[in-house]
């Protein structure tokens, strides 16, 4: 029983390991996706939510896909923030 399970425990903790750095990297996008749309006056976090959705690219070129809600009316917007290593190069902010 042992045997059966130590590689298994061992698949899942490398699994872990490397799922780990994707998701920190996914946050700090998010974090500069949204440092840019409030610089923008885009987004304000008393008045607006901001849902991921989903994202396209690679670790040098990239593309968020973000949702924002208006508290006040319910509203939607889609948003894409294109990133370029840690930077944005483009705010894309559209109806839904």
């Amino acid at each position: 029983m042992n045997k059966i399970r130590t590689p298994f425990l061992g698949a899942a903790t490398a699994t872990l390991m490397f799922a780990t750095p994707a998701f920190a990297n996914t946050q700090a996008d998010l974090k500069t996706c949204r440092a840019a749309l409030t610089e923008q006056g885009h987004f304000d976090n008393n008045l607006h939510s901001l849902k991921f959705s989903h994202r396209k690219g690679n670790t040098r070129k990239r593309t968020m896909f973000l949702t924002r809600k208006d508290r006040s009316d319910n509203s939607k917007y889609t948003i894409q923030c294109k990133l370029h290593r840690k930077d944005v190069i483009d705010l894309n902010v559209t109806p839904k």
